[in-house]
Protein backbone atom coordinates (compact mmCIF):
# COMPACT_ATOMS: atom_id res chain seq x y z
CA UNK A 1 0.00 0.00 0.00
CA UNK A 2 1.14 3.67 -0.40
CA UNK A 3 1.75 3.83 3.26
CA UNK A 4 4.13 0.75 3.27
CA UNK A 5 5.73 2.73 0.07
CA UNK A 6 5.78 6.64 2.16
CA UNK A 7 8.07 4.50 4.84
CA UNK A 8 9.93 3.46 2.54
CA UNK A 9 10.45 6.54 0.91
CA UNK A 10 11.74 8.26 4.05
CA UNK A 11 14.02 5.28 4.79
CA UNK A 12 15.16 4.86 1.52
CA UNK A 13 14.56 6.97 -1.49
CA UNK A 14 16.39 4.66 -4.05
CA UNK A 15 13.83 1.87 -3.21
CA UNK A 16 10.97 3.64 -4.37
CA UNK A 17 12.54 3.89 -7.83
CA UNK A 18 10.76 0.54 -8.71
CA UNK A 19 7.32 2.04 -7.68
CA UNK A 20 7.57 4.59 -10.64
CA UNK A 21 8.22 4.50 -14.26
CA UNK A 22 11.38 5.91 -14.77
CA UNK A 23 15.10 3.72 -14.91
CA UNK A 24 18.32 5.18 -14.76
CA UNK A 25 20.02 5.59 -17.89
CA UNK A 26 23.33 5.10 -16.83
CA UNK A 27 22.82 1.03 -17.18
CA UNK A 28 20.78 0.33 -13.97
CA UNK A 29 16.88 -0.16 -14.18
CA UNK A 30 15.03 1.48 -11.59
CA UNK A 31 12.04 -1.05 -12.91
CA UNK A 32 13.45 -3.81 -12.41
CA UNK A 33 16.93 -3.52 -10.97
CA UNK A 34 18.32 -5.32 -13.82
CA UNK A 35 21.02 -3.92 -16.24
CA UNK A 36 19.78 -2.76 -19.64
CA UNK A 37 21.18 -5.43 -21.08
CA UNK A 38 18.04 -7.33 -19.95
CA UNK A 39 16.15 -4.95 -21.87
CA UNK A 40 17.23 -5.81 -25.73
CA UNK A 41 15.35 -4.46 -28.35
CA UNK A 42 11.58 -4.66 -28.09
CA UNK A 43 11.63 -7.04 -31.48
CA UNK A 44 13.71 -9.54 -29.72
CA UNK A 45 12.48 -9.59 -26.43
CA UNK A 46 8.63 -9.95 -28.25
CA UNK A 47 9.95 -12.87 -30.65
CA UNK A 48 11.07 -14.72 -27.11
CA UNK A 49 7.86 -14.15 -25.86
CA UNK A 50 6.16 -15.75 -29.00
CA UNK A 51 6.11 -19.15 -27.52
CA UNK A 52 4.53 -18.61 -24.48
CA UNK A 53 0.73 -18.50 -24.26
CA UNK A 54 -1.52 -15.97 -26.19
CA UNK A 55 -1.19 -12.57 -23.98
CA UNK A 56 1.10 -14.20 -21.20
CA UNK A 57 -0.29 -12.71 -18.21
CA UNK A 58 -3.15 -15.31 -18.08
CA UNK A 59 -3.15 -15.55 -14.02
CA UNK A 60 -5.50 -18.88 -14.37
CA UNK A 61 -6.53 -21.64 -16.29
CA UNK A 62 -9.33 -19.32 -17.75
CA UNK A 63 -8.52 -15.68 -17.11
CA UNK A 64 -11.54 -14.65 -18.62
CA UNK A 65 -13.75 -16.53 -16.43
CA UNK A 66 -11.67 -15.76 -12.99
CA UNK A 67 -11.88 -12.02 -14.15
CA UNK A 68 -16.15 -12.42 -15.09
CA UNK A 69 -16.30 -14.24 -11.31
CA UNK A 70 -14.78 -11.12 -9.86
CA UNK A 71 -11.45 -12.27 -9.19
CA UNK A 72 -8.32 -9.57 -10.50
CA UNK A 73 -6.33 -11.41 -12.87
CA UNK A 74 -3.09 -10.02 -14.67
CA UNK A 75 -5.74 -9.75 -18.22
CA UNK A 76 -4.76 -11.09 -21.50
CA UNK A 77 -3.54 -9.99 -24.75
CA UNK A 78 -4.96 -10.12 -28.25
CA UNK A 79 -2.72 -9.45 -30.78
CA UNK A 80 -2.09 -5.79 -30.10
CA UNK A 81 -5.06 -5.27 -27.87
CA UNK A 82 -3.94 -5.66 -23.42
CA UNK A 83 -7.49 -6.53 -21.80
CA UNK A 84 -8.66 -7.09 -18.63
CA UNK A 85 -12.54 -8.01 -17.77
CA UNK A 86 -12.21 -7.45 -13.93
CA UNK A 87 -11.99 -3.70 -14.68
CA UNK A 88 -13.18 -4.30 -18.45
CA UNK A 89 -10.02 -2.49 -19.18
CA UNK A 90 -8.88 -2.32 -22.86
CA UNK A 91 -5.38 -0.73 -23.95
CA UNK A 92 -3.82 -0.59 -27.29
CA UNK A 93 0.11 -1.86 -27.48
CA UNK A 94 2.40 0.15 -29.41
CA UNK A 95 4.11 -1.30 -32.73
CA UNK A 96 7.81 -2.10 -31.68
CA UNK A 97 6.87 -1.85 -27.76
CA UNK A 98 7.63 -4.72 -25.30
CA UNK A 99 4.92 -5.40 -22.98
CA UNK A 100 5.85 -7.39 -19.79
CA UNK A 101 5.53 -11.02 -19.65
CA UNK A 102 3.60 -12.25 -16.42
CA UNK A 103 6.72 -13.82 -14.99
CA UNK A 104 7.71 -10.02 -14.90
CA UNK A 105 5.12 -8.45 -13.88
CA UNK A 106 4.98 -10.99 -10.18
CA UNK A 107 8.55 -9.66 -10.21
CA UNK A 108 7.78 -5.99 -10.45
CA UNK A 109 5.29 -6.44 -8.22
CA UNK A 110 6.92 -8.21 -5.55
CA UNK A 111 4.89 -10.94 -5.31
CA UNK A 112 5.79 -14.97 -5.12
CA UNK A 113 3.46 -16.47 -7.46
CA UNK A 114 0.54 -15.27 -10.31
CA UNK A 115 -2.03 -17.19 -7.47
CA UNK A 116 -1.30 -14.49 -5.30
CA UNK A 117 -2.43 -11.53 -7.50
CA UNK A 118 -6.21 -12.05 -6.94
CA UNK A 119 -5.66 -11.20 -2.85
CA UNK A 120 -2.53 -8.68 -3.77
CA UNK A 121 -2.62 -5.53 -1.96
CA UNK A 122 -0.76 -4.11 -4.97
CA UNK A 123 0.07 -5.21 -8.40
CA UNK A 124 0.98 -4.35 -11.60
CA UNK A 125 -1.58 -5.67 -14.27
CA UNK A 126 0.17 -4.11 -17.37
CA UNK A 127 3.68 -2.63 -18.60
CA UNK A 128 4.72 -1.68 -21.92
CA UNK A 129 8.52 -0.75 -22.60
CA UNK A 130 10.05 0.92 -25.34
CA UNK A 131 13.54 -0.63 -27.01
CA UNK A 132 15.35 1.18 -24.69
CA UNK A 133 13.10 0.33 -21.64
CA UNK A 134 13.64 4.29 -20.82
CA UNK A 135 10.24 4.82 -21.63
CA UNK A 136 7.06 3.20 -20.50
CA UNK A 137 3.09 2.91 -19.51
CA UNK A 138 3.07 0.84 -16.46
CA UNK A 139 -1.21 0.13 -14.52
CA UNK A 140 -1.13 -0.50 -11.17
CA UNK A 141 -4.15 -1.34 -9.38
CA UNK A 142 -4.28 -1.40 -5.48
CA UNK A 143 -6.89 -2.28 -2.94
CA UNK A 144 -8.71 0.79 -1.87
CA UNK A 145 -8.75 1.51 1.78
CA UNK A 146 -11.83 3.65 2.14
CA UNK A 147 -11.27 4.14 5.64
CA UNK A 148 -7.94 5.66 5.28
CA UNK A 149 -8.33 7.67 2.06
CA UNK A 150 -11.98 8.39 1.85
CA UNK A 151 -12.20 9.40 -1.58
CA UNK A 152 -10.44 9.83 -5.08
CA UNK A 153 -9.28 12.81 -3.96
CA UNK A 154 -7.80 11.76 -1.27
CA UNK A 155 -6.05 8.67 -2.38
CA UNK A 156 -4.52 10.74 -5.26
CA UNK A 157 -3.54 13.56 -3.24
CA UNK A 158 -1.17 10.99 -1.13
CA UNK A 159 -0.05 9.91 -4.37
CA UNK A 160 1.10 13.14 -5.22
CA UNK A 161 2.54 13.31 -1.72
CA UNK A 162 4.27 10.16 -2.37
CA UNK A 163 5.82 11.05 -5.62
CA UNK A 164 6.91 14.67 -4.17
CA UNK A 165 9.29 12.64 -1.75
CA UNK A 166 11.12 11.99 -4.58
CA UNK A 167 10.73 14.66 -6.87
CA UNK A 168 10.99 18.54 -6.40
CA UNK A 169 7.58 19.37 -5.53
CA UNK A 170 7.95 23.22 -7.20
CA UNK A 171 7.89 20.62 -10.43
CA UNK A 172 4.88 18.41 -9.31
CA UNK A 173 1.33 20.27 -11.35
CA UNK A 174 -1.65 20.19 -9.28
CA UNK A 175 -4.47 17.31 -9.61
CA UNK A 176 -6.73 18.26 -12.53
CA UNK A 177 -9.99 16.53 -13.56
CA UNK A 178 -9.96 14.61 -17.26
CA UNK A 179 -11.99 12.03 -18.46
CA UNK A 180 -10.24 8.76 -19.75
CA UNK A 181 -11.82 5.71 -21.43
CA UNK A 182 -15.21 7.28 -20.34
CA UNK A 183 -14.14 7.07 -16.42
CA UNK A 184 -13.38 9.86 -14.50
CA UNK A 185 -9.57 10.30 -13.64
CA UNK A 186 -7.30 12.14 -11.27
CA UNK A 187 -4.07 13.45 -13.04
CA UNK A 188 -0.70 15.30 -12.04
CA UNK A 189 2.61 15.08 -13.63
CA UNK A 190 6.25 15.30 -11.86
CA UNK A 191 9.39 16.13 -12.93
CA UNK A 192 12.19 13.49 -11.43
CA UNK A 193 15.90 13.77 -11.31
CA UNK A 194 17.70 10.72 -12.30
CA UNK A 195 21.69 10.88 -12.36
CA UNK A 196 21.26 14.44 -13.29
CA UNK A 197 19.02 13.72 -15.84
CA UNK A 198 15.41 14.55 -16.04
CA UNK A 199 12.35 12.24 -15.75
CA UNK A 200 8.64 13.04 -16.49
CA UNK A 201 6.27 11.19 -15.41
CA UNK A 202 2.20 11.63 -15.55
CA UNK A 203 0.21 9.64 -13.29
CA UNK A 204 -3.87 9.06 -13.62
CA UNK A 205 -5.96 7.81 -10.84
CA UNK A 206 -9.30 6.71 -10.81
CA UNK A 207 -11.32 4.27 -8.06
CA UNK A 208 -13.43 0.95 -9.58
CA UNK A 209 -14.41 -2.28 -8.17
CA UNK A 210 -12.97 -1.17 -4.91
CA UNK A 211 -8.95 -0.41 -6.53
CA UNK A 212 -7.56 2.34 -6.97
CA UNK A 213 -5.98 2.52 -10.59
CA UNK A 214 -2.71 4.18 -11.75
CA UNK A 215 -1.51 4.34 -14.62
CA UNK A 216 1.40 6.14 -15.59
CA UNK A 217 3.29 7.16 -18.43
CA UNK A 218 7.17 8.24 -18.08
CA UNK A 219 9.79 9.23 -20.29
CA UNK A 220 13.13 11.52 -20.31
CA UNK A 221 12.81 14.93 -21.43
CA UNK A 222 15.38 14.57 -24.17
CA UNK A 223 12.96 12.19 -25.69
CA UNK A 224 11.42 13.61 -28.58
CA UNK A 225 9.45 10.58 -29.29
CA UNK A 226 7.99 8.98 -26.87
CA UNK A 227 5.87 11.18 -25.30
CA UNK A 228 3.39 11.56 -28.52
CA UNK A 229 3.84 7.24 -28.37
CA UNK A 230 3.18 7.37 -24.42
CA UNK A 231 0.34 9.45 -25.05
CA UNK A 232 -1.35 7.59 -27.67
CA UNK A 233 -1.40 4.48 -25.03
CA UNK A 234 -3.13 6.66 -22.95
CA UNK A 235 -5.93 8.01 -25.33
CA UNK A 236 -6.15 4.60 -26.23
CA UNK A 237 -7.35 3.27 -22.76
CA UNK A 238 -10.74 2.40 -22.68
CA UNK A 239 -13.62 0.88 -19.91
CA UNK A 240 -16.17 -1.30 -22.05
CA UNK A 241 -19.81 -1.58 -20.43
Amino acid sequence: MKKIKILLCLILVFTMMAFVGCQSKDGDSAETGKPDSSVDSADDQNNDADDETEGNTDSTDDPTESASAGVLTLGVTEGNIYKNDFFNLQAEIPEDWYQYTEEELIDKSLLSDVSEVATAESVDIFCFTDATGLANVTCTVEQFDKEFYKSLQGYAEFDRATTNLLCDEEKTTELTEVELGGQKFLTYTAVMSIDEDNCIMTSYVAIMNDYAIIIEGSYYDDDEESPAIIQSIIDSVTFQQ
